[in-house]
């Protein structure tokens, strides 16, 4: 289920200001309140970003007091995703978490 909080994050690692522009909003929306072709506007850029996506979740685990070895930042990273997978495929979710865990692999 897509919170606030996931969404803000998720608007924040496409670039705020573009993201917003394409869904053709001027502030973050109620994720209730998005539209299918605002939805399916934002999965197509968590397409095109997923790489980059997933290193800034890398990023904010490794940056994260609660993260000490691969498995938990896979859990942080992993948490995060879910707060705004109802915005992707299933098949998108398991790139990204896959591509989250290479991100992370071999840490303590």
């Amino acid at each position: 289920m897509m919170t606030y909080p996931g969404l803000v994050q998720l608007l924040r690692m496409l670039g705020r200001n573009a993201a917003l522009e394409a869904i053709g909003a001027e502030s973050e929306p109620d994720p209730d309140s998005l539209t299918a072709q605002q939805r399916a506007i934002l999965s197509a850029l968590i397409e095109t970003h997923l790489e980059t996506i997933a290193q800034q979740l890398a990023d904010e685990a490794a940056a994260s007091d609660d993260v000490g070895d691969s498995a938990s930042a896979i859990q942080f990273a992993g948490d995060r995703i879910a707060s705004f997978s109802d915005l992707m495929l299933p098949v998108q979710a398991d790139r990204l978490n896959r591509l989250v865990a290479d991100a992370v692999a071999g840490w303590g």
